[in-house]
């Protein structure tokens, strides 16, 4: 194993004991009308989370997208907490506004 590695090294939990709890994740995203980006984005995060034992929550910032990226993202069972905008904040303004709303 070489520097570094350790971290690779998965522990199964032996019978009889309870496993730890999920790591808890949050992830924020901004986005303007890119629907089927983001709910892939969503989607495939939130599968290797649970792959890796841990959870995800999401925050989107969707900044006034006109194609049913809120709408979609409604839809999913996955605990994401929308923000919507007006079309004038731009990327930085979007996770700054995102964060805030986390923190």
């Amino acid at each position: 194993m070489g520097i570094g590695d350790s971290y690779l090294t998965r522990v199964t939990p032996t019978a009889g004991k309870v496993a730890p709890p999920a790591t808890p994740l949050h992830v924020l995203i901004a986005c303007h009308n890119r629907r089927d980006l983001t709910l892939r984005a969503v989607t495939t995060f939130a599968g290797a989370a649970t792959a890796a034992g841990a959870h995800a929550d999401f925050t989107v910032f969707d900044d006034g997208s006109t194609d049913g990226t809120a709408e979609a993202l409604a839809t999913l069972d996955l605990p994401v907490t929308r923000i919507i905008g007006d079309g004038s904040a731009f990327w930085s303004r979007s996770m700054a506004e995102a964060e805030s709303h986390v923190l």
